[in-house]
């Protein structure tokens, strides 16, 4: 319970006053990977990072959100298999896109609009996985509050893609 209280609120104060600088979301995402290292199953991912770009926004709020889908994919990887995930960006004029792709349960495409929803969950209830459904929440305020955009597609081999926009730096 005390969790659940924490994420709501950080998730309230989200989309606040934003420090706007120069992110760059290569060594973000590289800090954060070293920050989960040890003891979150990180080790036992084939990750595939490609080049990520500088971007215009809060140091703080992106890193929840690359937090945020990280934790996700490992939360819900399948049991059967190594678990990947492809981290990739590409320029689309004043903003970048980012996706970040796993080979984990997915989500059905008809739920795909109901997992942003605030305490929304699409897997079942009671998993060793079940997350407070706040995380995907957070995600879209945070993009939201940066001017961009984010949505869900298929991933790899069954999985899920979540991709977002930001602007460039």
């Amino acid at each position: 319970m005390h969790a659940l209280v924490d994420e709501l609120l950080d998730y309230a104060k989200l989309g606040g006053q934003l420090k706007w600088r120069s992110v760059d979301l290569g060594e973000l995402l590289a800090d954060l990977i070293a920050d989960r290292a040890t003891g979150t199953g990180t080790e036992a991912v084939d990750l595939r990072l490609e080049p990520l770009p500088k971007v215009r926004g809060d140091e703080t709020h992106l890193r929840a959100l690359l937090q945020n889908i990280v934790v996700n994919a490992i939360r819900f990887a399948r049991p059967d298999r190594r678990l990947t995930v492809r981290i990739r960006a590409e320029p689309c004029g004043e903003v970048v896109r980012v996706e970040i792709a796993d080979n984990g349960r997915g989500i059905p495409p008809a739920r795909r609009e109901e997992a942003f929803a605030l305490l929304s969950q699409v897997h079942q209830h009671g998993t060793v996985e079940g997350g407070a459904g706040i995380g995907l929440a957070t995600c879209r305020r945070i993009v939201t509050a940066h001017g961009g955009t984010i949505g869900l597609t298929d991933g790899i081999d069954g999985g899920l893609t979540v991709w977002f926009t930001l602007p460039t730096a």
